[in-house]
């Protein structure tokens, strides 16, 4: 095959992986079915990374994989782990704060936090068409961020902040601990090591740090077992969807094209759980919600479509 055409095609394949990552990541919504029916954030997130990682498991031993790392591959995966576990943790708080598709908008922000950290810590120089892209995604965010729809049915601070205001804090800690993320996998040499090693190891970690959280918080009540079929099936979607299929998709984006397009063709994630959030939950959709769903496409549109 063509030198060009196979650099083609793998430049196309790293597009694909990232909008498949966002559209993964914006299933985290569904994590709402099992809130509803009391189950609290360390436990909905203990089934997500610990079957995640059993699942993974499984399948490196079925294709005679390797879960070896060395000491600075196994020191980056648990940093890794834990900056992931600070991103779900904090993402999945703010969904008791707001309707979902206000939360995975506003936790969009971490492009923003991916620019500047690469501008400032490796001096990355921004393209015409990735400003234009971030500033129309950005004009986008905001069109869904002022959306009236926003719930209040649960609270994590009590110093006299709004709801809203309590969510958009933990948001922002979200967004950035997830940009740190990014920033790390293209920068180390954890790019080296094979996707389903490195997400497993990151899986790995992420439950230790969730699941010693959920038991410093709520001791042995937190380790309990989904009570349906329905919330088996949610859990299990979750430890799949979001969560392996996400980073996966994810990692081969970032690996592809770099950290900041990756962020930018994140913006697909809100607009997955705003479709979500109306569907399943009967949040309200309105024209400002479809003018910034249509602003944030069209920023990943300018993105991908290049004259050369």
């Amino acid at each position: 095959m063509n030198y060009k055409v196979l650099k083609r095609l793998l430049l196309i394949w790293g597009y694909v992986a990232g909008i498949l990552s966002a559209i993964c990541y914006g299933a985290n919504a569904f994590c709402k079915v099992l809130f509803n029916s009391g189950y609290d954030v360390g436990t909905v997130l203990m089934y997500r990374f610990g079957l995640g990682a059993a699942l993974l498991a499984a399948y490196i031993v079925a294709t005679k994989g390797k879960f070896v790392l060395d000491i600075v591959g196994f020191r980056i995966s648990a940093i890794l782990g834990i900056l992931f576990a600070i991103s779900s943790f904090t993402f999945y708080h703010s969904f008791k704060l707001m309707d979902v598709g206000i939360a995975s908008t506003m936790v969009y922000s971490y492009p923003i936090f991916v620019a500047a950290l690469m501008a400032i810590f490796f001096k990355e120089r921004l393209t015409v068409r990735s400003t234009l892209a971030f500033i129309v995604a950005f004009i986008g965010i905001a069109e869904l961020s002022l959306h009236s729809g926003t719930s209040t049915s649960a609270l994590l601070f009590d110093h006299g902040l709004t709801p809203l205001a309590k969510g958009l804090i933990v948001v922002i800690i979200s967004a950035l601990a997830y940009a740190i993320y990014i920033v790390v996998v293209n920068q180390t040499n954890i790019k080296r090591v094979p996707i389903s090693t490195l997400t497993f190891w990151v899986l790995f970690f992420c439950f230790i740090g969730i699941a010693t959280g959920a038991f410093l918080e709520g001791g042995p009540t937190a380790f309990k077992l989904p009570h349906t079929p329905l919330h088996w099936i949610v859990a299990i979607g979750l430890a799949i969807v979001p969560t392996l299929l996400s980073l996966i998709f994810m990692t081969i984006s970032t690996k592809r094209l770099g950290p900041t397009p990756t962020a930018i063709l994140g913006a697909v994630e809100p607009v997955t759980a705003v479709i979500i959030g109306f569907f399943t939950f009967g949040e309200a959709l309105s024209l400002r919600l479809f003018v910034g769903m249509t602003l944030v496409m069209l920023a990943v549109g300018i993105l991908i479509f290049k004259r050369n």
